[in-house]
């Protein structure tokens, strides 16, 4: 087995941690062909690719790991992170559950925007069409092959089932089990009655468009784009998929419980 590794050189200490990863997993019998920054990753072989860092960082390699094929296993640094499978305090446990063969495999579908000029862009969380910050609200027209909604508000978060527990969860979206695979449209911040989210079909398009005002189109929270009136998005699932590699004792709400404290009962 080739094992590489990605660390995030912004979190203190990542550098020291993932060369200690390198030396248990040579330790191990594993060969490590690259231990190198996000930045850095480029066609290296690998039959698995561990992430170091947070979800930011699965993120920022997830088109990499689309194109390649090749799963990842995800272990956290720092704050939060729901895509990450371990703590890097238990590294050498993910190790030995890669070794022995106790992960599973979670395959992910990615949204595909279609942008004005024909470009293509694949998220795995999720695409956000909103307004520049401390500007005046946006309108955005959503349709779908049921109809049209317009919002006025802050904008519009378009997310997968597991992008349901980052911006869109913050928004006051839904949580959506990763077995089930529909799309989620959540306003942000929306004047008017409708305050909720909806759920769109796999098999649909969302077309989003700036109907009044000046902001930006957000991918997965790291790139963005200038959108200007009149600027237009279709969103839909593509065929591209990110597999994660999880405990074969991974269970969605045992998580959502642990990262977010959901459902956990009285307090004191």
């Amino acid at each position: 087995m080739k094992v590489g590794i990605v660390f995030n050189p912004t979190i203190p200490g990542a550098q020291h941690e993932s060369s200690l990863l390198e030396n248990y997993l040579r330790k191990r019998g594993i060969e490590v062909t690259f231990n190198c920054t996000l930045n850095e990753l480029s066609d290296a072989l690998c039959d698995v690719l561990i992430v170091m860092g947070g979800d930011g960082s699965m993120l920022q390699v997830a088109g990499w790991l689309a194109e390649s094929g090749v799963p990842a296993l995800g272990i956290k640094q720092g704050r939060l992170g729901f895509l990450m499978s371990y703590s890097v305090d238990d590294y050498d446990m993910a190790v030995d559950a890669l070794i022995e063969g106790r992960l599973k495999e979670v395959k992910t579908t990615m949204l595909e925007i279609s942008l004005p000029d024909g470009e293509k862009r694949y998220v795995l969380n999720d695409f956000v069409l909103e307004r520049f910050s401390n500007y005046r609200t946006v309108e955005i027209e959503v349709e779908t092959k049921e109809g049209k909604l317009v919002f006025l508000g802050d904008g519009v978060v378009v997310s997968t089932p597991v992008g349901s527990t980052a911006y869109n969860l913050a928004a006051g979206g839904s949580v959506i089990c990763p077995d089930l695979k529909a799309i989620q449209v959540t306003p942000l911040n929306p004047h008017g009655v409708i305050r909720t989210s909806f759920l769109i079909p796999p098999e649909s398009t969302v077309i989003l468009k700036m109907l009044r005002g000046t902001g930006r189109a957000v991918f997965d929270g790291i790139h963005a784009l200038n959108a200007e009136e009149g600027f237009s998005v279709e969103v839909s699932f593509s065929d591209k998929t990110v597999t994660l590699l999880k405990d074969e004792n991974h269970r969605f709400l045992e998580v959502l419980k642990a990262k977010f404290g959901f459902g956990k009962g009285r307090m004191g």
